[in-house]
C-alpha cells in the first residue's frame, strides 16, 4: 500500500468515526436537529468548505423534516440541498455561488427512498476525486443518522404524549 493510500484510509476513517461520534453522543433528550447541525458543521470542516447544508425530508409529505445550513442562509441551503437530491453520487451543484461544489442525496440503503441531500462548497480549490469518494462515504453514514433521528423523534413525540396522559389523569384524580 503505498503512502497516498494509506492517507486516503486514514482520512476515511477519520471521517466515519468523527460521524459515528456524532450519532453516539447526541443526547436523547434533545432534538434530533443538534445532530445534523454537528453533521454539517463535521462536513464544512472536513473538506475544507465555506458553506455546507444538509435537509431531512420527510418521504411520504414532502415537508421539511430538518435543515442545518452553515455559513449559507436557509432558503438557498434549502434550494442546494434539494438539487442534491437529484444526484445519485457525488456531483457539482448548478446553482451554487460557490467556484466549487460537492452535492449528494440521502437515500435509505434498505428501501432506496430519497430522504434527504446535502452540500459542501467552497471558492478555494477545487473539490479532488478523492473528496467526492469521501463524501459518498459520508452519505453512507449520514442515512443512518436520519433513521436514528426518525426515531428519537418517534420516542419524543411518544414521551410528550405519555406526559400528557399523565397530567390529566394526575389532574382527574386530584379533582
Amino acid at each position: 500500500m503505498t503512502q497516498n493510500e494509506i492517507k486516503h484510509k486514514d482520512r476515511q476513517l477519520n471521517l466515519l468515526m468523527s460521524l459515528d461520534r456524532i450519532r453516539d453522543t447526541v443526547d436523547l433528550g434533545r432534538t434530533p436537529h443538534s445532530m445534523f447541525s454537528a453533521i454539517a458543521s463535521l462536513l464544512k470542516r472536513f473538506f475544507a468548505a465555506d458553506a455546507s447544508a444538509i435537509v431531512l425530508i420527510h418521504d411520504e409529505t414532502n415537508e421539511v423534516e430538518a435543515l442545518s445550513a452553515i455559513s449559507v442562509p436557509d432558503d438557498m441551503a434549502l434550494t442546494l440541498c434539494k438539487e442534491a437530491m437529484h444526484y445519485h453520487h457525488p456531483f457539482p451543484l448548478k446553482s451554487s455561488v460557490w467556484a466549487h461544489s460537492l452535492a449528494i442525496r440521502i437515500a435509505v440503503d434498505s428501501t432506496g427512498i430519497i430522504v434527504g441531500g446535502f452540500f459542501v462548497a467552497r471558492d478555494g480549490i477545487p473539490f479532488s476525486e478523492e473528496d467526492s469518494e469521501l463524501l459518498t462515504v459520508a452519505e453512507s453514514q449520514i442515512d443512518s443518522a436520519v433513521m436514528q433521528a426518525r426515531v428519537m423523534w418517534k420516542l419524543a413525540e411518544r414521551n410528550r404524549e405519555l406526559e400528557a396522559i399523565f397530567q390529566i389523569d394526575h389532574i382527574r384524580d386530584s379533582s
